[in-house]
């Protein structure tokens, strides 16, 4: 294939084909991504991994993960979903994102292959992401699912290690009505006399991967909630003992203390002789954004993207342990996410709602969300643009009341550019 010169509409171009390379993924088992992998000379052979499954906290597990290690002198690659701003923030080493030429480069080089194989999305990003981190000479790549497990593109890997964070109900029209279910899918990532971290789970959740685990034939170790003490949230981030080891993540959030733990344990588990002093460095750098982001003062406004009953959840009870004032909200959301559930986690939690999408017509019409949120009791403000949301909401906010943007990654750009807040 001829060389086409690089320029940042060609990559546009490119990133709009990858986006409509779409099937039903979770069903179609792993063969065209082990073909691919096979086209690329199977990259995933030459550094080690650890990959990580779960429902909430996946990149913020992986990005502690990733962050501890390169500050024990690791090269580490890091492969996540989805992103913010830019595509290339799925797949970086050593925190610096892949580069529009090697995009560019690797899509025209197996342009025939992944028309041939008829190669979906994920399986291209993922075989991009392997081919960029053997290129790179990493030493560790933290590798997460992008969608259940059993029959993630990822699941190709043979791990070191393998890391849980929280399992619970998302994605029940591809994943399974259950939580018995849903968690039997992500167990799917089990890997014989593999090692197994997982955070704290529920009940039937704890039983499917202990059970896993065991035909497996290996352990899977729970992380005991009660060595978390002393959490203390700040606008820039939580403090926290674990092991009774103080340490400080720049994100905010009870359960980022949690994933923090996780991260650490799974760490330790990998590499047991690791420096104490540099694990607490790696975590004092994992900055993560998008998660319960201050946007702004005077009135304040937070970002996060949480996106399911859980997630909102737990980002809900954070500012209200930041803030004891009212709570103004902006939400956007896909149209494959679970209504019922979010609606529940919702109910009677704002003074005001603003109902968005986004300006790339990927969310859910403003006025069919508010109808469906309709049916489930909650109502709402139907605002025209994102930016309308935020300056009414902004104008309604009075002194110590706290306004928070919520529900997709996909309205990040416009949230970053309407509070002129640097993203690199």
């Amino acid at each position: 294939m001829k060389s086409k010169r690089l320029n940042y509409t060609h990559l546009e171009d490119i990133l709009s084909d990858l986006y409509a390379l779409r099937r039903d993924e979770i069903k179609l088992g792993l063969e065209h991504t082990i073909q691919l992998l096979d086209a690329c000379e199977n990259p995933q052979m030459h550094f080690d991994s650890i990959h990580i499954a779960g429902t909430n906290g996946k990149g913020s597990t992986g990005k502690m993960i990733a962050s501890i290690f390169h500050q024990n002198d690791y090269s580490v690659g890091h492969y996540t979903s989805p992103h913010l701003v830019r595509f290339n923030e799925r797949i970086n080493v050593n925190n610096r994102n892949i580069s529009d030429k090697y995009i560019v480069d690797f899509m025209g080089k197996y342009e025939s292959e992944i028309s041939e194989i008829k190669a979906t999305y994920f399986e291209v990003i993922t075989a991009m992401a392997f081919s960029y981190f053997r290129d790179n000479n990493i030493d560790l790549a933290v590798i997460e699912t992008g969608l259940g497990g059993r029959l993630d593109s990822t699941n190709i890997l043979d791990p070191r290690l393998i890391v849980f964070t929280p399992i619970s109900l998302d994605h029940r029209d591809i994943l399974g009505n259950s939580i018995k279910t849903i968690a039997a899918e992500k167990a799917g990532i089990i890997k014989e006399k593999t090692p197994i971290v997982s955070s704290n789970q529920k009940n039937d959740v704890k039983k499917v991967l202990e059970e896993t685990s065991k035909r497996a034939e290996t352990n899977i170790n729970f992380i005991n909630h009660n060595l978390i003490t002393d959490i203390e949230l700040m606008d820039d981030g939580t403090h926290f003992y674990f092991k009774d080891n103080k340490y400080f993540i720049p994100i905010v959030g009870d359960f980022q203390a949690e994933n923090a733990a996780l991260a650490i344990e799974s760490s330790l588990l990998y590499r047991p002789m690791l420096d104490i002093v540099k694990i607490q460095e790696g975590l004092s750098k994992s900055y993560w954004m998008g998660r319960l982001q201050k946007m702004a003062s005077n009135p304040t406004i937070y970002y996060d993207v949480s996106h399911n009953q859980r997630g909102i959840e737990k980002t809900l009870y954070n500012l209200k342990q930041l803030y004891s004032k009212k709570i103004r909200g902006i939400i956007a959301l896909k149209g494959d996410k679970e209504l019922d559930l979010i609606c529940h986690a919702i109910e009677n939690k704002f003074e005001s709602l603003w109902i968005v999408s986004d300006k790339n017509n990927l969310l859910m019409n403003e006025t069919d969300l508010l109808k469906e949120m309709q049916s489930y009791g909650i109502e709402g403000i139907v605002a025209s643009s994102l930016e309308r949301a935020i300056m009414e909401c902004m104008d309604e906010l009075t002194d110590g009341e706290i306004g928070l943007i919520f529900g997709s990654h996909y309205i990040a750009s416009e949230v970053f550019d309407y509070f002129q807040f640097p993203f690199d």
